[in-house]
């Protein structure tokens, strides 16, 4: 599978780059009012239409600063159709999570995809409630413990 700039592995690999950290740290430090914002009612309609590949939706959703981030209109579309290809659709939602983060708040949703067994979306809200950053990454395995390495490897007997 060929490596592009916003392949999945791109966005895994997003912190660690120099360029593109504004994808990740678009975050701005304005307040605001924190009224009838629910970031799990957001964070799974946001989702749905980044499978569904509503450009104009989640463009209206997001900061210009972050939209100009990823490339703009076309960068997102871009963004989605190689999500679809690399990941396949989102087949079962596993699990999400919302937490304020540096006055910021991050909804986290943990899904199985056709292709890939788990994939971690993290979307972050800045205090006007617009996108802020989003990524979207294999989920990390859990490490393994002494009993499931020795499941997975076991020793080699000699006889």
């Amino acid at each position: 599978m060929r490596a592009s700039r916003y392949s999945l592995g791109f966005l895994a690999s997003v912190a660690t780059r120099a360029a593109p950290v504004a994808l990740l740290l678009c975050l701005t430090g304005a307040t605001a009012q924190r009224s009838a914002f629910d970031p799990y009612e957001q964070g799974d309609m946001l989702s749905r239409r980044l499978m569904e590949g509503d450009v104009a939706a989640l463009e209206q959703a997001m900061t210009p600063r972050f939209l100009a981030g990823i490339g703009g209109r076309e960068g997102l579309a871009r963004m989605i159709r190689e999500l679809r290809s690399e990941a396949g659709r989102e087949s079962n939602l596993l699990r999400q999570v919302a937490y304020s983060e540096a006055g910021h708040v991050s909804y986290y949703r943990v899904s199985r995809f056709e292709r890939m067994p788990s994939v971690t979306t993290r979307w972050v809200f800045d205090a006007d409630r617009k996108v802020a950053a989003l990524s979207v990454r294999p989920s990390q395995a859990p490490a393994p413990t002494r009993r499931t390495r020795r499941r997975l490897h076991p020793r080699a007997t000699m006889s």
